[in-house]
């Protein structure tokens, strides 16, 4: 009896390197994340298989950020966002993120979901954590388990990267994703796989807190609990 090797590609999203354009043509099933034939990014798994670890991880975050101890934590916004080339244009997040702080009475926490060159920069989330007035914190440590349980314990969630979004949407975390008509995979996962009246995809920084507002909170007007239902549209 001889076993006989499959390969197998999941949910297979972006674009592939030269190198693995071979190994996706042999393979013998495949699926993808933004064509046909079309299944959800396989981070949609994470909360289901890896529920300890994120639980654990979520706790050394708030160590992290609030070392003076339980008494000392606030309320975070978790902020992710890809590099912010022009001051102009940083100057509009660091505005739109005041707001936010404000308004939300909640502490800014940027963090970087992946920093390969042409994703999330750690100097740029300080030059607007300095054009801000209201109080933040750049997180700046590259762990995808501390990541995940620092979006699992954010009051809301704002980003530009799509695993980020799939990750607030696992934990009903309030979440707001920048994004233009560039970027199709954003707007494509909302609108088959995360609830119905969660956000759609926001260009404009200057409209972030009057749209994040209506599901912020204790009493939102849109609340966000009990609503994947479990994954309606799988």
């Amino acid at each position: 009896f001889q076993m006989k090797n499959y390969a197998v590609i999941n949910s297979m999203g972006g674009t592939p390197c030269n190198g693995c354009k071979k190994a996706i043509e042999t393979a013998d099933y495949i699926a993808f994340r933004d064509k046909n034939p079309l299944f959800p990014d396989s981070a949609v798994m994470m909360k289901e298989l890896y529920p300890n670890k994120i639980s654990e991880a979520a706790e050394e975050v708030l160590q992290d950020l609030f070392p003076g101890g339980v008494n000392t934590r606030q309320k975070i916004i978790a902020v992710q966002h890809r590099d912010i080339p022009t001051e102009e244009a940083r100057l509009e997040l660091a505005l739109a993120l005041d707001k936010v702080s404000k308004e939300g009475h909640a502490t800014i926490v940027f963090f970087a979901a992946g920093t390969v060159p042409g994703h999330d920069s750690i100097s740029c989330y300080k030059k607007v954590a300095q054009l801000m007035t209201e109080p933040s914190i750049v997180y700046e440590v590259e762990n995808m388990w501390k990541i995940v349980g620092l979006i699992s314990q954010a009051e809301a969630v704002l980003s530009t990267s799509l695993h980020v979004r799939i990750i607030s949407f696992l934990y009903l975390r309030p979440r707001l994703t920048w994004c233009g008509h560039e970027w199709p995979k954003h707007p494509q996962f909302i609108a088959l796989w995360d609830t119905d009246e969660s956000p759609r995809c926001l260009e404009s920084k200057h409209e972030t807190w009057s749209v994040l507002q209506r599901h912020y909170g204790p009493n939102p007007n849109v609340t966000q609990q009990q609503r994947i239902s479990p994954m309606r549209k799988w």
